[in-house]
């Protein structure tokens, strides 16, 4: 199954930005400053033909055929402060090593803008900006060789039809869905797709990584059933992440060194902080417990303590004498 290359999908979001922003296009021209065949600048018109993007053509005077959009379909630059710009700059370097997706090249696009934007506004203000921004997502993954399905499943998702993929399940077996794609999650260093599979009989929405589908096409002519409700956030849980389990109420107790950090994390309306012993701080929440979230615990060594539930004490008991099992006593 063949999906768009990484320089196909450039072109197309390119070719859009232009035609969006009022301009006509002459595929000649097009194919001389891309440096690609007439034949591939008008099948990338056709591709964009086929999505929501009304396109219209016109001869002029000289005999050229170019295109364009309506002008209810035209977008326009939109105004920005200077501290929008210091935003969309911090955001932007979220995904810059999310290599093999697009998402790098896109928003390298974007980028541009934004920092000539904001550095002309800085210069306006006399602010020296240089080194005083950055944003990093660690571990980031390298989706270099699944890069085409990233295209194609971000193809789908946009353009609202169903994708037909292959998809690798956690023993190694591949299973092929007929997915009704709905939201692309972006969680710690994974990409994700959230959706329908038909072949899940029970119709609720499931997550897919982006990373285990082996091969994957858009059915452009069948379009995606999104429920009218349906809502991402209240689909993945606040606590406990991506992987299944059952939503249990945990108490948890945290040193004094703990405290500041847990006191300014933002919490779910259920949660309740209440002070311990010794300059402890008490966290009464309720999470699904799954290895994130007990990751997520294990991660403050000695400083926090489970009290409840039982069997929580016991996974993370477990977690802690594997991993002591490893290394040879001193």
């Amino acid at each position: 199954m063949v999906g768009l290359t990484n320089k196909k999908a450039m072109r197309l979001l390119r070719l859009r930005e232009r035609l969006l922003m009022g301009k006509e296009v002459y595929p000649p021209d097009l194919a001389r400053e891309w440096n690609v065949s007439l034949r591939s600048v008008q099948r990338d018109l056709a591709d964009l033909a086929q999505t929501d993007l009304p396109l219209v053509t016109r001869e002029t005077a000289e005999g050229r055929q170019v295109w364009s959009v309506t002008t209810s379909q035209r977008q326009f630059d939109v105004r920005m402060t200077t501290t929008d710009l210091v935003v969309a700059r911090l955001a932007l370097g979220l995904f810059h090593k999310d290599e093999g997706t697009g998402l790098s090249d896109y928003l390298a696009l974007l980028a541009e803008k934004v920092s000539d934007k904001l550095e002309t506004a800085a210069g306006a203000k006399k602010l020296k900006l240089h080194n005083k921004l950055m944003a990093r997502m660690p571990f980031s993954r390298d989706f270099t060789a699944g890069e085409d399905i990233f295209d194609e499943a971000l193809a789908a998702l946009l353009e609202g039809c169903k994708l037909l993929m292959d998809y690798a399940g956690l023993r190694g077996e591949t299973r092929r869905h007929i997915l009704h794609p709905y939201t692309l999650l972006a969680y710690k260093s994974g990409l994700y797709l959230i959706g329908r599979s038909e072949a899940v009989r029970d119709g609720l929405p499931r997550v897919f990584a982006l990373d285990r589908i082996t091969a994957c096409e858009r059915l452009r002519k069948e379009p995606c059933e999104v429920p009218p409700d349906w809502d991402p956030e209240a689909f993945v849980p606040f606590w406990g992440g991506l992987l299944p389990g059952k939503e249990q109420k945990v108490r948890l107790r945290f040193g004094a060194t703990q405290a500041p950090y847990i006191q300014n994390l933002r919490l779910p309306e259920n949660s309740r902080l209440v002070r311990g012993p010794a300059g402890c701080t008490d966290l009464t929440l309720h999470a699904v417990i799954n290895e994130d979230f007990i990751t997520w615990i294990l991660g403050f060594g000695p400083g926090v303590q489970v009290l409840a539930p039982r069997r929580l004490q016991e996974q993370v008991c477990d977690q802690l004498r594997a991993t002591l099992a490893q290394y040879d006593p001193v």
